[in-house]
């Protein structure tokens, strides 16, 4: 998404007489002058701020399994009766942290990696709701490959069948494709939700999502609802329940949270619940654990958030690249995700009291919070 008519730090708004250039129509056809092989779609929401003045939030769609190509060059006046030039025909860009730059050989093998991991999830995704309509159902039945492109796309087809009944959450390669696709799905309400519910026993991505959205009466009901559900096995999604409700419940409901689970018919799980140390120790070791990650990820003692974003991107689909999911770099990304918790709590809701680490700083280098 891109906000118009403000910066990180200023609000002015835009002047309601320039909303005709920026409709969603007009900045299509801008954008698909210069790309190929594929139309662009965007978004337009327009926000009232004050008198007169706008805010205007443009949503432009993911590229989908293959990237985006400059179609011809991109060239623009400079005032001096001269044209400047800022891509070229066959430029392909990527994100490098806040910036959109060339593609390097690196960023290349990345995308062909990332292809080749997508289809098989596609594959995956298939043969799993093949064997969920039961014998007799042609897979070919089902909406084809191309729906599934995008995590957006597997997010809407989880949620619409958990809508009609059926088990749906995401295992863990799927949740870590999320991950290194985030900036191409909106984000939604249910789409996090579903997130946080299969992140609880896929620990890895489960900050991340949660850096992203923190309405705490949706994760509440998260939370509670994660221990009757019929679709996985509850016993070991304890200690990721407790630790989610210190972080984003008030006191009393999170207290709520352990009195469910010590009512709960696992022994396992009531045992967990017995052991919870409280709100404040819990804080507490969710900072410590962040702390540990400033040593482990090699990024100074202050990283910014793109910095943790692209550090945890790349550690993702180093994982989705090996056969098995390793422990030890996928405990290193849930680390990554506790410091971009911390940092992302500390700037919307400080009385929530986790402390930063000693060396690291509350303000974000980079300005600005990655999405």
């Amino acid at each position: 998404m891109v906000r118009i008519g403000m910066t990180e730090t200023v609000v002015n708004g835009l002047d309601r007489g320039r909303l005709g250039q920026l409709d969603g129509a007009s900045v299509s056809n801008a954008i698909n002058r210069y790309v190929q092989p594929r139309r662009v779609a965007v978004g337009h929401d327009v926000i009232d701020f004050t008198p007169g003045r706008v805010l205007v939030d443009l949503t432009i769609d993911g590229a989908g399994k293959y990237p985006l190509v400059m179609s011809k060059q991109g060239q623009y006046p400079d005032g001096r009766g001269a044209n400047r030039s800022v891509f070229r025909q066959g430029d392909l860009y990527v994100r490098h942290g806040a910036k959109s730059e060339p593609a390097t050989y690196e960023d290349i093998v990345d995308l062909v990696d990332r292809a080749v991991t997508q289809g098989r999830l596609e594959l995956a995704g298939l043969v799993r709701q093949a064997a969920v309509l039961g014998e007799g159902v042609t897979v070919l039945q089902l909406p084809t490959g191309v729906q599934l492109q995008t995590p957006e796309a597997m997010l809407n087809m989880a949620l619409a069948k958990r809508a009609n009944g059926l088990p749906a959450l995401l295992d863990a390669k799927e949740l870590l494709w999320c991950l290194t696709e985030r900036q191409s799905f909106s984000g939604t309400i249910d789409q996090f939700t579903l997130l946080i519910r299969s992140a609880l026993r896929k620990k890895a991505t489960l900050f991340f999502w949660l850096s992203d959205y923190n309405d705490s009466e949706s994760i509440r009901e998260v939370l509670i609802s994660s221990l009757i559900e019929k679709d996985r096995d509850q016993a070991d999604i304890g200690p990721s329940i407790l630790e989610v409700a210190a972080l984003v419940l008030p006191g009393a409901e999170a207290i709520e949270v352990v009195n469910q689970m010590l009512n709960n018919l696992s022994r396992k799980i009531q045992g967990v619940a017995a052991r919870w140390p409280g709100k404040t120790v819990a804080l507490g070791n969710f900072s410590k654990q962040a702390n540990n990650a400033l040593t482990t990820i090699g990024l100074g003692p202050n990283p910014s958030s793109d910095e943790l974003w692209s550090s945890a991107q790349r550690l993702a689909r180093d994982i989705l690249r090996s056969p098995k999911i390793p422990t030890a770099p996928n405990e290193t990304l849930s680390q990554i995700g506790r410091l971009l918790y911390l940092r992302s709590s500390q700037a919307s809701a400080p009385q929530l009291g986790l402390p930063l680490p000693s060396d690291m700083n509350l303000a974000d280098p980079s300005g600005q919070k990655r999405r």
